[in-house]
């Protein structure tokens, strides 16, 4: 792997490196809370995750441990994930949607100590072991959840505010950053089951370094916070970096469409980062010309392809020369970004220093020159330490010279702008001719009766795969099944019609991250059939 001592990067404790850069911001403000306007400025967020790491280790969390975070959006998430790494304990994320079963699996696997939650999720979860230990006695060893910190009044568990009593850590963390995991993050998991990826110290200490260089933001610009803090843009790109850079952060529980726009009216916001799925539903809300949004100057997507359609709408709604889509993954890091000085419409922006990237072909390997189109690898200190227990993993996620296989494919043009074609295991293959899903999902939302879509390859004896479309309409529209294969052929090259078939569906299952989770559609459990 890319990771060695000679990184060029700082190679510090993560949360002792941000508490030094966080000293330089002061009495500014840094975090903001949404719904109860409650607000910490950047040397209260410093005293609360002494403080925290402190009372942690107090009621038993040590080195090595993992804790995790099962809540929304909240501004005490960061002061967790740092309190953690300051005593060398591994910070893990957790999303209160997922399932009693999704939950105890992570837990098992990520051998969680700590639990730190809502007292609704409280409930939920200890429901949950009881109903376990029942069955097995897997949750009856003291090193397993053995701990559950509420974030608000409970009288069976640790209550979060009681902790902040103790000034300072009585053992500070002595740990390798190069080999030690700061944070625990899930893969997508849009082809399996998710894998837990292990970010070090030194993993995300250099790849803010390469986010601030390319987002050249200011301290003190405010943005709007509505990103899963459980997933990696989220708690790492938008939360993590922004401390960093010294952002004024408004934290909002979960995106909604209207709410969200009157916070960029109301604290002036003027940098913001998206995922495509929010930007469709910003272009297409109804009351969006209600607010003024003329303070925002920046916008940044990533986690998923954004359509050139939906770039168009998103830039022409703010009124902005262009829109910053970045490149990377869980595992890799930010990779790629459009900046102010770099830009190009449609593609994933430019390669940051520190940030080595390749395109080899998909069956040989070899290298390709600029223009041609493979798999694109990553190198560089920002990409993770491997997969958690999965050697398996490891064996076949990295090439020969320690760089990651991304398994998006993608080409760089002469002046060194990334461009993402599609996903090696989402490529169909009709006639042995390949079809991007994403280039068909873009044509698709353009038109004003659909609302969302999603397409698969489906068997086909004759041609290997067919495409087929599964199509959200807009409220109100009668669009019909005949009317959507007719309106795409008359888009698309004849190897890439809708040969599959189409249909409605109500939504289309996304990850958290907005990625569209195409096994369910392909192995017929989705449950959003109309």
């Amino acid at each position: 792997m890319c990771n060695n001592a000679d990184t060029g990067f700082y190679v510090a404790n993560l949360a002792k490196f941000q508490i030094n850069v966080m000293e330089t911001f002061g009495n500014s403000t840094a975090l903001i809370d949404a719904q109860s306007g409650e607000s910490y400025t950047y040397r209260q967020v410093i005293d609360r995750i002494q403080r925290l790491a402190a009372g942690l280790q107090e009621i038993g969390l040590r080195q090595g441990d993992v804790i995790c975070a099962l809540t929304f959006n909240t501004i005490e998430y960061p002061i967790i994930w740092y309190a953690a790494n300051l005593i060398g304990a591994t910070f893990q994320t957790a999303s209160p949607l997922y399932t009693d079963e999704e939950l105890e699996r992570r837990f098992k696997e990520c051998s969680t100590k700590f639990l730190v939650t809502t007292p609704k999720q409280a409930n939920r979860i200890s429901t949950m072991i009881q109903n376990i230990k029942l069955r097995s006695f897997s949750f009856s060893k003291p090193n397993i959840l053995s701990t559950m910190i509420v974030i608000g009044k409970s009288n069976t568990h640790v209550q979060y505010e009681s902790l902040f009593t103790s000034k300072r850590v009585t053992k500070p963390a002595d740990c390798n950053p190069l080999t030690t995991t700061a944070i625990l993050l899930s893969s997508s998991g849009t082809t399996g089951l998710p894998k837990f990826v292990q970010l070090s110290h030194v993993n995300i200490i250099s790849n803010m370094i390469h986010l601030r260089e390319s987002l050249k933001q200011k301290p003190g610009t405010c943005t709007v916070l509505s990103l899963p803090v459980f997933h990696h843009f989220g708690v790492h790109t938008a939360l993590g970096t922004g401390l960093f850079i010294g952002l004024k952060i408004v934290v909002m529980d979960r995106f909604e469409t209207g709410r969200y726009l009157s916070l960029i009216q109301k604290y002036q916001a003027k940098f913001l980062q998206i995922v495509p799925t929010m930007a469709a539903r910003l272009i297409k809300f109804p009351e969006r010309s209600k607010y003024d949004t003329s303070s925002v100057k920046f916008i940044m997507t990533a986690a998923a392809p954004l359509g050139v359609g939906i770039e168009k709408h998103l830039k022409e709604m703010f009124n902005l020369k262009f829109i910053g889509q970045g490149y990377g993954l869980t595992e890799t890091g930010f990779n790629a970004g459009n900046t102010f000085q770099h830009h190009k419409y449609g593609s994933s922006g430019v390669v940051p220093e520190g940030v080595l990237v390749k395109i080899v072909d998909i069956d040989t390997g070899e290298k390709l020159s600029e223009g041609r189109r493979g798999e694109i690898h990553v190198g560089g200190p920002q990409i993770t330490i491997g997969y958690l227990n999965n050697p398996e993993a490891d064996k076949v996620s990295f090439d020969k010279d320690g760089y990651f296989k991304t398994g998006d494919i993608g080409y760089m043009d002469s002046e060194g702008f990334l461009f993402i074609v599609d996903r090696i295991k989402e490529l169909i293959k009709f006639q042995g001719m390949q079809v991007a899903p994403a280039y068909l999902e873009d044509i698709l939302v353009k038109h004003t009766a659909i609302a969302d879509a999603a397409v698969i390859g489906i068997p086909d004896t004759d041609a290997g795969e067919l495409p087929k479309a599964f199509v959200v309409k807009q409220p109100g529209a009668n669009i019909t099944v005949e009317e959507v294969i007719q309106y795409t052929a008359g888009h698309v090259a004849p190897h890439m019609r809708l040969r599959g078939g189409v249909e409605f569906i109500s939504e289309v299952p996304r990850n958290p991250s907005g990625k569209i989770l195409r096994r369910f559609l392909r192995d017929g459990s989705n449950k959003s059939k109309l």
